[in-house]
């Protein structure tokens, strides 16, 4: 939704014009259509469609006041008088259709002479019209324009973890981001959530249920297919930090068995002392001799034998499990 002042006036052919020479490799609108406060255009597979409402958008005075990347927002919305719904059809791709929706509401916003702002329904975000015009020409046709496309909401909990959501992914045909308990600093934390955005616009939702993710082999954080806590639609990829801290090492199966090996080594040094040197059999001896001296040869032996083996063969005894999916990067 554009919002505009109150004599703001929009040129039908100014549309097409700006879509050119914004864009001039991609398809632009053909067989513009006036009808009664409507404007139709077709671009490649698309119909795109603006529909002109002689009223302000509603219910938009919290928005407002909560939109950080444009402070002044609640005063300039103010003036507006009216708005324009733009509206793309077509059956191609959630993510392609949404490029194409972009480009519409910069035509837009290029072919009138009193743009004052942009309310993007799917993210809940409101943006000033020059920022959303810059933001959109700055990613659209290369890549998704997130900043526009994805809104998140970050909160402070009573022990100090953070809780938040995405927004917008879900218009895409993805799965929205949620985290209850996430022990971050709030920047960390939003950057997560945008990288991790970001990663399922270009990759689509190969991140599964039940899957880890992180930026280091030490980062364990479990995705869980739930339900929204947030009043979500459908399910969400919720992230768990609660294991975030485990190392993820594990013994491999060389490393049972040489440790069987070296306790059986271990036990027949300290049954050979025992015979052969009758005077250790007296507990006092036993205790203050003999079961220091077995020990020092268990760690000796575990330790020179495991180097001896992983020099000569490679093995090793611990392993850190690969994480499913690739490292995510912020954005």
């Amino acid at each position: 939704m554009v919002a505009l002042g109150k004599s703001a006036k929009v040129s039908d052919a100014g549309i097409p014009a700006s879509w050119k020479k914004r864009w001039p490799s991609t398809d632009s609108p053909a067989n513009g259509k006036r009808d009664d406060n409507t404007l139709s255009f077709d671009v490649g597979r698309y119909s795109v469609i603006y529909g002109f409402m002689p009223a302000p958008i509603p219910d938009l005075e919290p928005l407002c006041k909560n939109a950080p990347q444009w402070p002044e927002a609640a005063a300039e919305m103010q003036r507006h008088q009216q708005h324009v719904i733009v509206t793309v059809r077509g059956d191609g791709k959630p993510i392609e259709a949404m490029h194409v929706l972009t480009q519409a509401t910069v035509a837009l916003i290029d072919a009138c002479d009193d743009a004052i702002g942009v309310f993007w329904f799917h993210s809940e975000m409101v943006t000033s019209a020059p920022q959303f015009c810059e933001i959109a020409c700055e990613f659209v046709p290369k890549s998704p324009p997130l900043p526009l496309w994805v809104n998140v909401v970050v909160s402070k909990q009573s022990d100090g973890s953070l809780r938040g959501a995405t927004k917008g992914l879900a218009a895409l045909g993805l799965m929205e981001f949620e985290s209850q308990n996430s022990p971050e600093p709030p920047e960390e934390f939003l950057g997560r959530l945008l990288g991790l955005s970001a990663y399922v616009i270009e990759n689509g939702l190969i991140i599964k249920d039940g899957d880890t993710i992180g930026e280091s082999e030490r980062e364990r954080i479990k995705v869980t297919y739930a339900p929204s806590a947030f009043g979500a639609e459908g399910n969400v990829m919720r992230l768990d930090y609660a294991a975030s801290g485990e190392t993820g090492v594990r013994m491999t199966s060389y490393g049972c068995w040489h440790s069987v090996a070296t306790l059986a080594g271990t036990i027949a040094f300290g049954w050979w002392l025992y015979l052969v040197f009758p005077i250790l059999r007296g507990s006092l001896f036993r205790h203050c001799m003999v079961v220091p001296l077995v020990l020092l040869f268990g760690v000796m032996l575990l330790m020179v034998s495991d180097r001896l083996l992983q020099r000569l063969f490679g093995f090793q005894a611990f392993e850190t499990p690969k994480a499913t999916d690739k490292p995510i990067q912020d954005a």
